[in-house]
């Protein structure tokens, strides 16, 4: 499916919520893989929250997870793309709860995530979409994450 032709779902609001049908089938196979391999559960934070989940064991936070899914190989490109928004999210929830912070891609050949912290924040550009599709931050900064770094599932 082609990412600018997806459909949208509204917020009780009226708001618009840029999450398809297919994004929630990939989020449900990825956390049920993800609490089996790491022995936790994986509960969703809010719609509007800029990062995606948290991971329990325990009844404690273990993990909180930004979740990314390319539609090609692993290898296609030398790194995937963080938004520099959600790095920030994600850099106070692991140093506020003193757990790691994880960002999971998965490619259509493997799954794979890298901690956070590790991230070279200082490998930035402008990134997004190729158009302004749902908002002006389609277009912003990302921090380019090396494929190297990925730890495979």
């Amino acid at each position: 499916m082609d990412y600018y032709e997806r459909e949208t779902h509204a917020n009780s609001d009226g708001s618009p919520l840029f999450c398809a049908d297919i994004d929630k089938d990939n989020e449900t196979e990825i956390k049920s893989l993800l609490e089996e391999k790491w022995n936790c559960t994986i509960k969703p934070f809010g719609k509007l929250c800029p990062v995606d989940f948290y991971a329990l064991r325990d009844n404690r936070i273990c993990a909180v997870i930004e979740l990314k899914t390319r539609s090609h190989k692993h290898n296609k490109y030398n790194d995937v793309f963080l938004n520099l928004r959600k790095w920030f999210c994600l850099m106070l929830s692991e140093n506020g709860l003193g757990c790691p912070a994880l960002f999971v891609v998965k490619f259509i050949d493997k799954i794979g995530y890298v901690r956070v912290g590790q991230i070279d924040v200082k490998n930035i550009s402008l990134g997004g979409c190729s158009k302004v599709v749902k908002s002006f931050s389609d277009i912003e900064p990302v921090i380019n994450v090396p494929i190297a770094n990925f730890v495979w599932i």
